[in-house]
């Protein structure tokens, strides 16, 4: 299923639902391997900071 589209799909819905309870940012934790969801998150439109913690990166949207 990789490379549908599902993941975009899913997250521009969790956007939408998220602003619509309140919700002003977003965090991720991502494996540094996964290129596709790191691109994703950074292709959203939306500021995005980025930090790595115990091998983990963690991304915030602010949405």
């Amino acid at each position: 299923m990789a490379g549908q589209g599902i993941g975009k799909l899913l997250l521009k819905q969790l956007i939408h639902c998220a602003r619509r309870l309140g919700v002003h940012h977003l965090d991720a934790s991502v494996l540094p391997q996964n290129s596709r969801m790191t691109k994703l998150l950074h292709h959203t439109g939306l500021p995005v900071k980025s930090k790595i913690e115990d091998g983990i990166l963690t991304y915030t949207l602010d949405i």
